[in-house]
C-alpha cells in the first residue's frame, strides 16, 4: 500500500500524511529560516501539525522543511514592521510562536485573514 501525502502541491516537496490526518487550511507563504534567507513554499494546518514545505528549487538551495504539532502552538500574530540590522522586514509578518520557545516568521498575502483563519483552528483544537 502506497503511504499518502499530506500535502497537495506538486510543486513543493512531499511530506508523509499521518494517521487519520486531514488537511484544513493552506497558504503560499515565505518562510524567513535565518537572518539572511527566506524560502518560498507553502504552509499547511492539518488537525495534527502546521508544516512549511519549501518549493523544490528552494528545497535543492538547502531551503529547510518545518513542522511543529499543533498543540505546542501558543500564539499566532502579526509581527509588524522593522528596520533593525540584520533583521529588516518591508513588511507585516505571520508570527508563529511555539510552546519550545521557537519564534517562526512568515511573510503571507492576505495576512489578517490568514492569521483569523489559524486561530479559529487553534481555538478549536484547544477545545477538544
Amino acid at each position: 500500500m502506497k503511504p499518502r501525502q499530506a500535502t497537495k502541491s506538486w510543486w513543493t516537496i512531499k511530506e508523509i500524511q499521518l494517521h487519520n490526518e486531514v488537511l484544513l487550511y493552506s497558504c503560499l507563504a515565505n518562510r524567513r529560516q535565518n537572518f539572511c534567507r527566506n524560502v518560498g513554499g507553502k504552509l499547511f494546518v492539518t488537525n495534527f501539525r502546521i508544516l512549511f514545505l519549501p518549493h523544490y528549487f528552494d528545497f535543492f538551495l538547502l531551503g529547510k522543511k518545518w513542522v511543529v504539532d499543533i498543540k505546542k502552538v501558543n500564539l499566532i500574530k502579526v509581527e509588524k514592521k522593522r528596520f533593525k540590522l540584520f533583521n529588516v522586514s518591508l513588511r507585516d509578518r505571520l508570527l508563529i510562536e511555539c510552546s519550545e520557545i521557537c519564534k517562526e516568521y512568515f511573510v503571507v498575502n492576505n495576512l489578517k485573514h490568514i492569521i483569523f483563519s489559524l486561530n479559529q483552528i487553534l481555538l478549536k483544537k484547544k477545545e477538544q
